[in-house]
């Protein structure tokens, strides 16, 4: 699915377009005015995103979510402040 393709004007009509797409874990939200569309693709496994205008039902954008990288990003800022912490910590029993 590409942009210029026309997958629905509601919801229902999004999801069937993309399970007959063979996309998987699809969710479709409407929010300001347009419907965003995300689905698993088992092909190339990447989660694609597409926005899609509700009176037309085309598809005006199409991308990869990366909000899982986005997350594995935000963890490893945590392990590195929880490292961080453990060192503190060893600094201080040497100084007492």
């Amino acid at each position: 699915i590409k942009a210029g393709d026309t997958l629905g004007t509601d919801e229902a009509a999004i999801i069937n377009a993309l399970e007959i797409a063979c996309y998987e874990q699809i969710e479709v939200e409407f929010e300001d005015g347009i419907f965003e569309a995300e689905g698993w693709d088992p092909v190339t496994s990447m989660e694609m995103e597409f926005e899609i205008d509700p009176e037309t039902g085309l598809v005006s954008a199409v991308s990869v979510d990366d909000e899982d990288e986005a997350d594995e990003d935000d963890d490893d800022a945590d392990t590195d402040k929880a490292e961080d912490d453990d060192m503190e910590d060893a600094d201080d029993t040497n100084e007492k």
